[in-house]
């Protein structure tokens, strides 16, 4: 029996028990959460656009009445001209003075007419609108999954209105972007000389680009290859320069940021053996920043600001590094292309393709049915991994990883991105004593690897208990 003077003490004691752990909890929870919701950045967004918007409809407004100033000024002056009073002929001088201001403001101030910023205004306040739109309490998490992926979409249909308004030196090209559009592998074909971007292209203040190569005796499959190469440069770039932080996955986060990337162009060359085909891909600077911020809504997960603030500063890998990229997938494309039959090599590439895409569980499938035709097939192997792991597989990872390390040293060219992957399976678990050894391994491969530096450099900082 409970003592009745003892349950004011009791209370008071469970009282402090339940603050303390609410203490203990609050910082876990609030670890895993986005610091801003979802909602509230969208607001922010909608803000920023429709303050550009009303900067886009009075420019137009500026360059309207500049121009309809201009005209009226044109017309006194041609009134003017047969005029012999000195008053008229010192308006004339006045007024040719003043539409070569107006024409000099108008031109240099503003680069283009008043209805392109009128169009834009237009096109981009619709957009605005279904935001505003998508800003609603939901009934579901399923509801607020689809508001993110709208807002996404939109937000990047809104940028593309800008960048065509404003188009930067990546996107404006010559008289032959058309031609690029509409059939890029001929006029890749046409060409008189290689493109300058095929030895790698330094990021400016918008954009960062990466070059992708494929190589197959099909020029289709060879095109697609190179896009696939590129993405997987974009996503390995991004992961290396994002932050390693508590609560969020670099490499989903980078996968993420490549989806929204864009082709600029396409070259090919024809040699004895098949097409080389090249790939130029750029991702823009501030969509990465508010994709960044869209992952986390999400994913759920606190996205660090220096993991946004790092997409502002990305910059391609050396090319020293691209370079030995392109080799080593080269020969040893090449290497498998002699060694399987081209039904495997073919499971091989629908596999790969559909990783890629983001569907890692339709390309097991594949991938398992090419290692089971060919069990010495080094990039089956390394790519079912990659597709377990992606589909959350993690038994099934780790034994495809083994496989393929197994195989490596036999290929024509050292990989050291197979060690490098399963090293991070391995660190993200935990284990950071097996997980050490791969990384440097992999760099010992490849000194300029920028994954494995950095990843050696967490384990070693994990190993030291900091």
């Amino acid at each position: 029996m409970v003592d009745p003077y003892d349950q004011p003490a009791a209370r008071h004691a469970l009282a402090v028990v339940g603050v303390a752990l609410l203490f203990l909890l609050i910082p876990i929870v609030v670890a895993g959460q986005p610091e801003q919701s979802f909602e509230s950045w969208a607001k922010d967004l909608v803000t920023e656009w429709q303050d550009r918007i009303d900067g886009w409809r009075s420019a137009g407004n500026i360059i309207l009445v500049l121009a309809l100033a201009v005209g009226a000024l044109g017309i006194a002056v041609t009134a003017l001209q047969a005029a012999k009073r000195r008053t008229w002929k010192v308006l004339v001088a006045i007024f040719g003075v003043v539409i070569s201001l107006l024409t000099l403001v108008k031109t240099q101030v503003y680069d283009v007419e008043h209805r392109a910023y009128f169009r834009a205004a237009d096109a981009a306040q619709l957009r605005v609108a279904k935001i505003r739109y998508w800003i609603a309490p939901y009934a579901n998490e399923s509801e607020r999954q689809e508001a993110i992926a709208q807002v996404r979409k939109l937000s990047v249909e809104l940028e593309e209105i800008d960048e065509r308004l404003h188009p930067t030196a990546a996107s404006s090209g010559s008289g032959t972007a058309l031609l690029r559009v509409l059939e890029p592998a001929a006029f890749a074909q046409a060409q008189s000389t290689k493109p300058d971007w095929l030895q790698g292209r330094e990021a400016d203040a918008n954009t960062v680009y990466f070059v992708g190569v494929g190589i197959n005796a099909d020029l289709a499959t060879a095109k697609r290859e190179s896009l696939d190469n590129a993405i997987v440069s974009a996503r390995e770039v991004l992961t290396a320069q994002l932050p390693i932080g508590p609560g969020y996955d670099p490499a989903r986060l980078a996968a993420y940021l490549a989806e929204a990337g864009t082709v600029i162009d396409g070259h090919f060359e024809r040699r004895p053996d098949g097409y080389r085909y090249s790939t130029l891909f750029a991702l823009a600077k501030r969509r990465m920043a508010i994709d960044a911020r869209l992952f986390g809504f999400q994913e759920n997960v606190s996205v660090p600001k220096e993991a946004v603030q790092a997409t502002q500063a990305v910059r391609p890998a050396s090319k020293e590094y691209q370079a030995r990229r392109e080799r080593v997938y080269e020969q040893i494309t090449q290497h498998a292309q002699k060694q399987v039959n081209p039904e495997v090599y073919r499971l091989y590439q629908a596999g790969r393709s559909l990783r890629l895409q983001g569907d890692p569980k339709g390309a097991t499938a594949p991938l398992e049915e090419a290692v089971k035709l060919a069990p010495e097939f080094f990039m089956a192997w390394y790519n079912l991994g990659l597709a377990h792991e992606a589909a959350g597989k993690m038994v099934e990872a780790e034994e495809a990883y083994k496989r393929a390390l197994a195989l490596e040293p036999a290929q024509p060219t050292r990989d050291a991105s197979v060690y490098n992957t399963y090293g991070w399976l391995l660190y993200r678990q935990g284990h950071y004593q097996s997980a050490r050894p791969l990384f440097q391994t992999a760099l010992q491969i490849d000194a300029s690897h920028p994954l494995a530096r950095r990843n050696l450099i967490a384990v070693e900082e994990r190993l030291k208990g900091r």
